[in-house]
C-alpha cells in the first residue's frame, strides 16, 4: 500500500465527521503470510508485519521456524519440508508438489500462536499439456473438474527484453467468470477482457463447452483464446504467448479479490475517492495471521506465430 493511497484514505476518513474523535493509527501489526507451492522445484514463503497506517514498511520477519507437511489421503503426514530463512522475510525449501495431494503450513514464532494453514495441489496438468496451437488461438480440453483457472496473455518488450502482461486477453467461446466484466468486442466476434480471464469449471456447470465422454469415461473441457496485441510480430523470439494457470480453491478466492480491486482502481477516475468507502477484504486460509497459503500449476505456452 503506498504514501499516497494511505493519505487518501486518511484523508477521506476525515471528511466523513467533523464531531468524531477517529483513531487513524491505533498502531497494530499482523503477521503477513504469502505462501504459493508451485511447479517448480524451488518452494517460497514469505513472512513479514504488516505496516502501520501512518507508515508505508513491512518489516520481514527473519527468525520464524516454518514448515510445510505433505499429507496421504488419509490424513497423515507422510513427509515434512521444513524452510531456512533467506533473509528479507524469505524463507525456501527444494520439492515438487504432488498432484491432488493436500499440504499444510505451520509457522512458529516467538510471541505469537502458531500460525497453520492447508491446501490442496491442483490435481492433474493435462489440461495444459494437451493444449494445441492453431492459427491465432490456443485451443485446449481437461479431465481436471472442478478447475479454477486463470489465464492471461504476455507480449514481449523489446526495450526491457522478456515479457509483460498485455492489456487484453480475448476468448473465442465466450463462457468466462463474471468478475472481470471489463469488456471489448474482439477478434472474430470474441470478447475482450481486461489482462484476465477466469474460469470455474465444476460438474454442474452448465455451458455446452463441458462435456462427458461415455466411452472415455471423463469430463472434459474446451477452451480458444489468444492475446490480444495492436501489432502482431512474425518472428518467434517477440511473438505473443499465453499463461495457464490451474489453481487450488483457496488461492482462486484470493486471487478473486486481490485481482478485482486491482481491476476496479485501473479503471477508475484517478480523482473519484468513492471506493475508499467502499469495504475492500481479501479472502485469506491462514489462522493467527492474515495472507494466503495457496498452489499453483502454471503453463506458458508458445508465442503464436501469425503466418498470413
Amino acid at each position: 500500500m503506498s504514501i499516497k493511497w494511505l493519505f487518501c484514505f486518511a484523508a477521506a476518513s476525515l471528511l466523513v465527521s467533523c464531531t468524531a474523535v477517529l483513531d487513524l493509527d491505533p498502531r497494530k501489526q499482523f503477521v503477513v503470510v504469502h505462501a504459493v507451492l508451485i511447479n517448480e522445484p524451488r518452494q517460497v514463503i514469505d513472512l513479514c508485519y504488516s505496516s502501520y497506517l501512518s507508515e508505508d514498511h513491512m518489516s520481514p520477519i527473519d527468525h520464524a521456524k516454518v514448515w510445510v507437511e505433505e499429507e496421504n489421503p488419509d490424513g497423515t503426514i507422510r513427509r515434512t519440508y521444513a524452510f531456512d530463512s533467506i533473509g528479507d522475510g524469505r524463507y525456501e525449501s527444494y520439492f515438487w508438489p504432488e498432484f491432488g495431494t493436500r499440504y499444510n503450513l505451520r509457522v512458529v514464532l516467538d510471541g505469537c500462536p502458531e500460525i497453520t494453514a492447508s491446501t490442496q495441489y491442483p490435481c492433474a496438468e493435462n489440461f495444459v499439456d494437451r493444449a494445441s496451437m492453431r492459427r491465432y488461438t490456443y485451443k485446449f480440453e481437461t479431465v481436471c473438474i472442478p478447475l479454477y483457472l486463470w489465464v492471461y496473455g504476455q507480449s514481449y518488450n523489446l526495450r526491457e527484453d522478456g515479457y509483460f502482461q498485455s492489456l487484453y486477453i480475448c476468448e473465442t467461446d465466450g463462457f468466462s467468470d463474471p468478475f472481470n466484466e471489463v469488456a471489448l468486442l474482439g477478434f472474430e466476434g470474441g470478447q475482450k477482457h481486461w489482462r484476465y480471464l477466469r474460469y470455474e469449471i465444476n460438474m454442474s456447470t452448465d455451458s455446452p463447452m463441458v462435456s462427458y465422454d461415455a466411452v472415455r469415461n471423463f469430463t472434459y473441457f474446451e477452451l480458444s483464446v489468444f492475446p490480444d496485441f495492436y501489432s502482431w510480430s512474425t518472428a518467434s523470439q517477440y511473438a505473443p504467448r499465453v499463461v495457464f494457470e490451474s489453481v487450488s480453491e483457496d488461492y482462486d478466492r484470493y486471487l478473486k479479490d486481490v485481482v478485482s480491486l486491482e481491476l476496479k482502481l485501473e479503471h477508475e477516475e484517478q480523482n473519484d475517492f468513492t471506493s475508499l468507502y467502499d469495504p475492500n477484504s481479501t479472502y485469506t486460509n491462514v489462522k493467527n495471521a492474515i495472507g494466503i497459503f495457496g498452489a499453483s500449476y502454471r503453463k506458458i505456452k508458445e508465442p503464436l506465430i501469425v503466418n498470413e
